[in-house]
């Protein structure tokens, strides 16, 4: 559950994808878009989460995936990466809801802060060590060491989860009338609370400007400043590492987010635009670095604050489907993304993407600031 895997997968697929296909571009759209037909299993996974036990079916997840990665060592061509990378996709689509409704079923809400702050500080550990000791172990040991070494993470991960004590809540208040209804049920409570619609069109916001920014960021890195696997490492390190920066101000000014969640993403949002604004202008390695940090912290303070809105007013007994329906809207919104993207990356350079998603999402910031949400205590107060 610390990303130990998917961090060392991000390294070893995309030194594989840049063997084969000799393109930063090709390489970056083929791993942002091979997952996304797996969107259609969100609301299923969802629906599954709900109905059994959550700790079993992580169990059972990690398992396909370790079995999963392993067969990259067979991978001669872009198809089967892409084959293989859908797999991967559909596994972590059912994993997602499950993932989240187990943290709820372990801490209490006062706590769901500070919980989702120690898991994202523990990812951070993980992620700030494991793309550079990735980088050069791929460029020693190859692709094919790597992706044995994810598969037996998989495998020791979900023996670990198998250790842990849960309480077993079976939902007895919701009568599931057919996939239809269940779909529609869920994206009728997600959508009569606005707060839960807001945060949850803000992280599909989020997914789409980021997944362009990605997108345009391998051509960047690798088409034109050409950098080396050991710099691409170091790159995500300090990316994905800066989750341990995040846990820290959010331990630290815990009280202060629990009441203004909303207005710090908000707030997190215009970082982020100035930040991809920077890239755009940048030709530095060292400030391409630094502005990593920044965009790192930024977009793991948003997903931690987003997550803990959705727990904290999530209907009891839909938990799981209720991200499941974020899932499914932040999937869409990372598919008409990399759309465009690549459409207009056809046209334009990086920087053109950059500056657009840098406007998108300060707009979009700026419109949040005007529409006000409530806390489901709130609605229930009034």
């Amino acid at each position: 559950m610390l990303n130990f895997g998917a961090s060392v997968q991000l390294i070893a697929v995309s030194s594989l994808l840049i063997k084969v296909t000799g393109s930063g571009t090709v390489t970056g759209f083929s791993i942002v878009c091979a997952p996304l037909p797996g969107i259609i299993f969100s609301l299923f996974g969802g629906k599954i989460g709900d109905k059994f036990r959550a700790k079993r079916l992580l169990v059972a997840f990690d398992v396909a995936r370790g079995l999963t990665v392993s067969l990259f060592i067979f991978c001669k061509s872009v198809v089967t990466a892409l084959v293989l990378l859908l797999i991967l996709s559909i596994i972590e689509t059912l994993y997602y809801p499950s993932k989240n409704k187990i943290i709820a079923m372990i801490l209490k809400k006062d706590d769901l802060v500070s919980g989702n702050a120690l898991l994202s500080g523990g990812i951070g550990v993980v992620n700030l060590l494991t793309p550079v000791l990735a980088g050069v172990a791929v460029s020693f040991l190859g692709v094919n060491a790597a992706f044995l070494a994810i598969g037996a993470s998989y495998l020791l991960s979900a023996a670990f989860l198998s250790c842990i004590k849960t309480k077993y809540f079976k939902n007895r208040t919701v009568k599931t009338g057919g996939r239809k209804s269940d779909a529609a049920e869920s994206f009728r409570i997600c959508f009569n609370n606005k707060l839960l619609r807001k945060v949850i069109l803000t992280a599909a916001v989020i997914d789409y400007c980021t997944i362009a920014v990605n997108i345009a960021f391998y051509s960047f890195a690798f088409d034109y400043m050409k950098v080396s696997s050991g710099y691409w490492g170091a790159y995500l390190s300090i990316l994905y590492g800066m989750n341990i920066v995040s846990m820290l101000i959010l331990m630290r000014y815990k009280s202060f987010f629990r009441k203004k969640e909303i207005a710090s993403i908000n707030v997190l949002l215009f970082c982020l635009s100035a930040v991809w604004l920077f890239y755009s202008a940048t030709q530095s390695r060292i400030f391409v670095l630094a502005a990593g940090a920044v965009e790192g912290i930024c977009n793991s303070l948003c997903v931690t604050l987003i997550t803990t809105c959705i727990l904290e007013n999530s209907k009891k007994g839909y938990t799981a489907r209720i991200f499941g329906v974020q899932y499914v809207l932040s999937s869409f919104a990372k598919l008409i993304g990399a759309v465009f993207t690549y459409t207009l990356l056809r046209r334009f350079s990086f920087r053109f993407i950059f500056i657009s998603s840098a406007a998108i999402i300060a707009a979009y910031a700026f419109c949040a600031i005007l529409t006000p949400a409530e806390r489901l205590s709130d609605q229930a107060a009034k």
